[in-house]
């Protein structure tokens, strides 16, 4: 498909559910496609190393000039997740994704003919949007993982073969999220309705564990945060669960290359050499700050953090009497940027960031 629409030139924006599918269709379309670019774009680099990619993204297919907005992209591809979707002011002559719920859908869509005076390929002057949806019929786990079943069910039953936007947006997004009418549904479908509902609910129990108690009267203002109630807060540990994000806890750590003994640099900053019988300067610091990544939730929260925990002890005790660097989480790679964490190989590179995959 690739070939034949981008032919002419263009960009294409390809949108999967999974950081793993990204960076593996990454990998893939470089063999297949040799003198394009492919551009892996998703959440798993360091903060330092994904403001990279996004400035070259924006680059090669944000708005750019006027001048520029009249010239015909040459064949360039960005492969990426939801963090495309998600404020980033891109635009794409085509448009490949996986079937996602009917909101964030519509939202990815709107990265499609974004910049109305661009000069684009003769067949990609109409834009258009090709779902991915699984022949099978059978359940990603990966994907289950991020959106529920039900909402991906009922974007696939309500998708129409053509959209108009902002007009059919409402009408669209409320035929995915209304209450069921679970008389005409089919047994599968009850399933996959009240899995949806008990997620939902649970979603809820979670959040009110964090809502602020109604006004106090004797609260002044010299009490500060520390006077404001938490409702149904009964333990520390229950305060704990609070979180604004409904996902799975991950684990976030800084990562740096070995180098000699006792000699690190950053993994998005060769310049810089760091030795662990040394203080931290406050550049260094802030540098090691930037190098932050959260870990695939695949890998064993408890081993993996156990591991780190002990490494980072060991290793760097003197970084950490710097009370930035307290309670952080230190992953070492080695030259090539390997490293074995919990059962997992992991590799971490500045064009597809980190990838991990299990030991057999």
């Amino acid at each position: 498909m690739l070939e034949e629409q981008l032919g002419d030139g263009g960009v294409a924006g390809i949108i999967v559910n999974t950081v793993k599918k990204a960076q593996e269709l990454a990998h893939y379309l470089q063999k297949a496609l040799p003198g394009w670019q492919i551009i892996p774009f998703h959440s798993r680099f360091t903060s330092l190393g994904r403001a990279k990619v996004e400035k070259e993204v924006l680059s090669l297919a944000g708005k750019g000039t006027a001048e520029s907005r009249q010239k015909i992209r040459d064949r360039l591809v960005i492969v990426g997740t939801q963090v495309i979707e998600q404020s980033l002011d891109v635009d794409f002559d085509l448009m490949i994704t996986e079937l996602s719920p009917m909101d964030l859908l519509l939202q990815r869509i709107g990265r499609l003919h974004r910049h109305k005076d661009r000069v684009r390929p003769k067949n990609l002057e109409e834009p258009v949007c090709h779902v991915l949806i699984p022949g099978d019929k059978k359940t990603d786990r990966s994907v289950s993982a991020v959106y529920s079943d039900w909402l991906q069910y009922q974007t696939e039953k309500h998708l129409p073969q053509s959209i108009d936007i902002p007009e059919d947006i409402p009408r669209l997004v409320n035929a995915v999220y209304k209450d069921a009418d679970e008389s005409d549904q089919l047994q599968e479908e009850q399933d996959k309705y009240h899995n949806y509902l008990n997620e939902e609910k649970g979603k809820e129990d979670k959040a009110e564990i964090a809502i602020l108690a109604p006004p106090y009267k004797k609260l002044r203002m010299d009490h500060g945060i520390n006077g404001l109630k938490i409702s149904n807060a009964k333990t520390s540990e229950e305060r704990g669960l609070a979180t604004v994000r409904d996902i799975k806890p991950s684990i976030s750590c800084i990562l740096l290359k070995g180098e000699k003994a006792g000699a690190f640099r950053p993994v998005d900053d060769e310049h810089m050499l760091l030795k662990s019988d040394q203080k931290l300067s406050f550049r260094e610091v802030q540098t090691l700050l930037k190098e932050v990544i959260s870990l695939p939730i695949s890998i064993p929260y408890e081993a993996a953090e156990t591991e780190l925990e002990q490494t980072t002890k060991n290793r760097f005790p003197l970084w950490m009497d710097n009370p930035i660097m307290k309670d952080r989480l230190i992953l070492v790679l080695n030259e090539k940027g390997d490293a074995e964490l919990a059962g997992f190989n992991l590799h971490y590179s500045t064009e597809f960031g980190l990838e991990s995959r299990k030991i057999r």
